[in-house]
């Protein structure tokens, strides 16, 4: 729930979150991952920002963690998420099954 506000400002009151697992994401991190179904009027992408930023690699600039909010079907993930996001998806963690029963 803190990691949802940090990277969009969404706060979801006691949402019934379903824990989908630990999973590796990169060599040097594990993602703990939950899914969650809300109303679509509950959640307005323009209302959307990210406070949580990193520093780039090659100059050490502040940039954010989140370039743009969109929702897409699971089947376009893909083409939005990162490249350790998207191998988890097609690997481990199926998106297309995962949303049927929420």
């Amino acid at each position: 729930m803190r990691e949802l506000g940090e990277e969009t400002g969404i706060v979801l009151d006691g949402a019934p979150l379903k824990d989908l697992g630990r999973f590796v994401y990169r060599r040097d991190k594990d993602l703990h991952l939950f899914a969650v179904r809300v109303p679509d009027d509950e959640v307005k992408l323009e209302n959307c920002i990210c406070e949580s930023y990193f520093p780039r690699y090659r100059d050490g600039t502040m940039i954010s963690e989140m370039d743009d909010f969109k929702w897409v079907s699971p089947l376009d993930v893909d083409r939005f998420a990162s490249r350790s996001l998207s191998r988890l998806f097609q690997t481990t963690l199926s998106l297309t099954e995962l949303h049927e029963p929420l």
